[in-house]
């Protein structure tokens, strides 16, 4: 039995459909909801093969248990690590049946540990918090480890001792995980595999003077440093249009953005604050001749790939461990600190250059691959 603790998320979707593909019949989802929820799911379908629980909840491993019935091997996959979905998993591998676990990897639950413990800036400028909201993290996590039992500030900590899979496309983050935690977790190559390639036109024409900042309103994108290495090529003219995406994310974060980016970048700066349809958003994302991004870890990265696929000139943190990737994969990809202030930073690439880009993303994100990510994942 695979059994998946998920957030509410639109991911999730086609990580149901995949795993029922691959494990007909065997999975179980999980989503985790507030107390006292009711009513659909903001973003999961429903679907047999989901159900809803407050991951909170004293006896949350109990009631999976149940629904797992008899199966005495469980192959228990978290998406996207928090507290909560790790004490379910403690308490599931303490409950006398054979469970291995697997951490389906994004980002943030690796880099925010790290962060805060201050083994890794996440931010360029990193804003402190509020003692009010300081105080008001630490009561709820006080109060949920009385009544849970569970140290709940020390529990993701716990679950990455006793992990037995770290999931994931990017080694270099395992890397990271291994050189700050102790654990003897694997590492299994996974992606979720959503990536709309067809709809990428590296040949299409590409408008120059047009940069396009991060993909969401994420404080880890560092918005305000990207609109201040963009401000002198604005006032030299070759830079006339900055598209920001600000309609996932933050409405803090996205009115901060726009804020900024009126006053430093003025008419240039393009915010997108509504949700765009699939069809539009893609056909827009194929005029952007060239693309920052922020953020100081791996982040954004169906963006990345995308504009990589379209022949988009993409620029990243030189502290990103992306970009070595992408670099050891043999893709045309640059490091923003190098070329912020070169004369040929907003140059169009070459079609040679978009062509031999397109075609490493089309290998990566083939059919082959995807069987391989996810026949290969389970232990056997």
């Amino acid at each position: 039995m695979n059994v998946h603790l998920v957030n509410d998320e639109k991911f999730v979707n086609l990580s149901v459909k995949r795993f029922e593909q691959y494990y007909p019949g065997k999975n179980l989802f999980v989503v985790g909801v507030p107390k006292g929820h009711s009513g659909p799911l903001q973003h999961v379908a429903p679907h047999p093969r989901v159900k809803v629980l407050n991951f909170n909840s004293r006896n949350a491993e109990k009631k999976i248990l149940e629904w797992a019935g008899g199966q005495e091997k469980i192959n228990l996959f978290v998406h996207f690590l928090i507290p909560s979905k790790a004490r379910v998993a403690l308490r599931l591998q303490g409950s006398g049946r054979s469970v291995k676990t697997y951490w389906i990897f994004y980002g943030f639950g690796l880099y925010n540990l790290l962060e805060e413990r201050g083994d890794y800036e996440v931010f360029d400028n990193k804003k402190p918090h509020s003692w009010q909201s300081v105080t008001l993290n630490w009561l709820k996590n006080a109060a949920l480890s009385l009544l849970l039992r569970c140290n709940m500030f020390t529990v993701c900590e716990e679950f990455i001792q006793k992990l037995d899979y770290f999931c994931f496309w990017n080694h270099y983050d395992y890397q990271l995980l291994l050189r700050h935690f102790e654990t003897d977790a694997k590492f299994r190559f996974f992606r979720y595999y959503e990536m709309p390639l067809q709809k990428a036109k590296p040949q299409a024409p590409k408008s120059k003077g047009t940069v396009f900042l991060n993909h969401s309103a994420s404080a880890s994108g560092n918005h305000d440093s990207l609109i201040r290495w963009l401000r002198p090529w604005v006032e030299k003219g070759e830079v006339n249009r900055v598209v920001a995406p600000l309609s996932y994310g933050s409405p803090q974060v996205a009115a901060e953005v726009c804020r900024q980016g009126e006053e430093e970048l003025g008419s240039t700066f393009e915010p997108w604050l509504d949700f765009m349809p699939k069809e539009e958003y893609f056909s827009a994302l194929n005029e952007i001749s060239v693309a920052w991004f922020g953020h100081n870890r791996q982040e954004g990265a169906s963006n990345i790939f995308f504009f990589l696929a379209n022949g988009t000139k993409v620029f990243l943190r030189s502290n990103n461990n992306l970009l070595k990737l992408l670099k050891d994969k043999g893709y045309y990809v640059f490091e923003l600190e190098e070329y912020v202030e070169k004369a040929d930073a907003m140059d169009v690439m070459s079609m040679d250059e978009m062509m031999h880009n397109y075609q490493l993303v089309k290998q990566e994100f083939s059919q082959v691959a995807i069987d391989k990510s996810y026949q290969q994942l389970i232990e056997r």
